[in-house]
């Protein structure tokens, strides 16, 4: 990953700052909940995680959240097959995002391994890195979503030193899916229209001792996953009787 001139990237931070400004303060009705337990992540690196993966919205959503004296140090883990693929798509995914190079496909081992180890690199370096558990964009019910085991070996190959931060969202799968190109800002309302609402819940951070964890790699990262799967369902199902009992009072 090139490093970017601080002016350059004060400028790209400005502009990101004032689309996440304009769409999550006045395109969206938004509630941030929990925004405490993103601690001082402007000083120490996290791997910030988020559920559930059904559009392009979740993300930027995610760095909205961040305090913005800590936005400039936060990447997202982009796939290198969509994101990267030309010239018009990575001036795309700028203009909202700071990103870093994903391959995900399984057919290029080498690929693979190292975008990892450029991942490890940025949180070593002090970067806190944004990445879908899921991997990619999905319209199954939660309880069918799968999580890849990519955070997992993130956690393995940082012996743990790195803290993940659990983010869900509720009602910003109505904004934009898989299916859907373009972002969906409004619902009708009688005659007219009203913003759709969202909610975001991001809750305590999760550590793991890997020296008192017992198996192999492999089985140490089944049983992360499993964990951070457990943790980012109970999340959602806590989220969305908030936003129930928050949109019945908002009516």
């Amino acid at each position: 990953m090139s490093v970017e001139a601080p002016i350059a990237l004060r400028s790209k931070e400005l502009v990101r700052d004032t689309l996440s400004y304009i769409i999550f303060n006045h395109l969206i009705d938004l509630e941030i909940v929990g925004r405490e337990n993103l601690g001082s992540v402007n000083k120490e690196p996290a791997i910030v995680i988020w559920f559930p993966h059904c559009g392009h919205a979740e993300a930027p959503a995610v760095r909205n959240a961040f305090p913005r004296d800590a936005r400039e140090n936060l990447i997202f883990l982009a796939a290198a097959d969509h994101w990267f693929k030309d010239r018009k798509m990575r001036f795309l995914s700028s203009l909202f995002l700071r990103s870093f190079s994903m391959n995900r496909d399984p057919k290029k081992i080498r690929a693979m391994i190292e975008s990892l180890g450029g991942a490890v690199s940025l949180l070593e370096s002090g970067i806190s890195l944004g990445i879908s558990p899921e991997g990619t964009r999905s319209s199954k019910p939660d309880n069918e979503r799968k999580l890849q085991e990519g955070v997992a070996q993130l956690v393995v190959m940082t012996n743990g030193r790195v803290p993940v931060i659990p983010i869900v969202f509720t009602g910003l799968e109505a904004v934009m899916t898989r299916e859907t190109k373009m972002p969906r800002f409004f619902a009708r309302k009688g005659l007219g229209f009203r913003r759709k609402r969202v909610l975001v819940v991001i809750r305590e951070k999760m550590f793991w001792n890997l020296e008192e964890m017992t198996g192999t790699k492999a089985e140490k990262r089944g049983e992360i996953t499993n964990e951070i799967r457990n943790r980012l369902l109970n999340m959602r199902v806590e989220a969305q009787r908030a936003w129930r009992l928050w949109f019945s009072q908002r009516k």
